[in-house]
């Protein structure tokens, strides 16, 4: 019949959606632990050097703040709030402001109206360590990260703006499109905003060489954390 005939479309189309969820929160899960082993990496060049400068102290410090960093990223939240994700952040920074040996400034001025919503674990960071690795790394005097965040309507908008070498408009288009695997993080990031909201959602650089990065995260606005089912 008629009705049956539309029944039976309904039950498909909820069927493909239901699939289709499933797809995507699995790629979101895979983009989340390929941020683990790059990170690590570069954590564990962070303690060689410093054992290379004879700083044990400093080197048994970051592996004690390695540590923490890697007992967050290995818990089973998807998504952690705003104030998880900073208090995460604040750990990696520790690790940072030690290897610059005061050469580094970070100024937080993140609205505290969004500290209790929700955003996916492990995002702000790739951020940061992008402005460090590739905006301050060979700036002898080192250099100062703004990290800024607050609501915008339907959406959490967080920025982080370095004062560094900054890269060309072709340099920017290579990040995003994720044709530069030194900058991998970036393009992750981008990837898991877009897949966990919608169309507004994901990365945006202004940048210019000489003149610093800025990089402008658009995130879906959430007071709960979403359900796998």
């Amino acid at each position: 019949t008629f009705n049956g005939l539309i029944a039976h479309i309904r039950t498909l189309l909820g069927e493909n959606r239901a699939r289709e969820r499933r797809l995507r929160i699995a790629e979101v899960k895979s983009l989340t632990e390929m941020t683990r082993p790059h990170f690590i990496y570069n954590t564990l060049n962070l303690i060689k050097w410093s054992a290379k400068l004879g700083d044990a102290e400093g080197a048994a410090d970051i592996a004690v703040q390695l540590g923490k960093i890697l007992r967050a990223s290995v818990s089973m939240k998807e998504f952690v709030t705003v104030a998880e994700e900073l208090s995460f952040l604040r750990t990696y920074l520790k690790i940072q402001q030690r290897r610059f040996e005061g050469r580094l400034k970070v100024t937080l001025d993140v609205d505290s109206r969004i500290m209790g919503c929700y955003v996916p674990k492990l995002i702000l960071q790739p951020l940061v360590e992008n402005a460090i690795q590739h905006g301050l790394e060979s700036v002898e005097r080192g250099g100062s990260i703004l990290i800024v965040g607050r609501r915008d309507g339907d959406h959490i908008l967080l920025r982080v703006k370095d004062d560094g070498q900054g890269m060309s408009e072709a340099r920017q288009q290579e990040v995003l499109a994720r044709q530069d695997d030194n900058h991998f993080g970036l393009y992750n990031v981008h990837m898991r905003a877009m897949l966990n909201g919608d169309a507004d959602c994901g990365i945006d650089l202004s940048s210019a060489e000489g003149k610093g990065t800025e990089v402008r995260l658009t995130l879906k606005y959430m007071e709960e954390a979403p359900r796998d089912d």
